[in-house]
């Protein structure tokens, strides 16, 4: 059963792994990524229910992530949590 799809953005994979295997074992869907530039992409893309955002991202950090995020009509409405 699909119950939605979370995007993790983080640089360290296995800092959020104990979040994937959570997640994944209640049937989320997950994507992972990189840094706060693929997160964009990948949400105008994806349209995810949930995003984590890890805050000390490569380049663009969480927050201006997260800023640019609720800047745009289209990704405005989607719940953000910060780890």
């Amino acid at each position: 059963m699909h119950l939605g799809l979370i995007l993790m953005a983080s640089e360290n994979s296995s800092e959020i792994e104990m979040l994937v295997q959570s997640f994944s074992a209640y049937g989320f869907e997950l994507t992972l990524v990189p840094d706060g530039e693929t997160a964009l992409s990948a949400c105008d893309a994806l349209k995810p229910d949930l995003i984590f955002l890890d805050v000390t991202l490569p380049g663009l950090s969480g927050f201006d992530t997260c800023l640019r995020l609720k800047d745009q009509d289209e990704t405005k409405h989607i719940p953000v949590i910060f780890v």
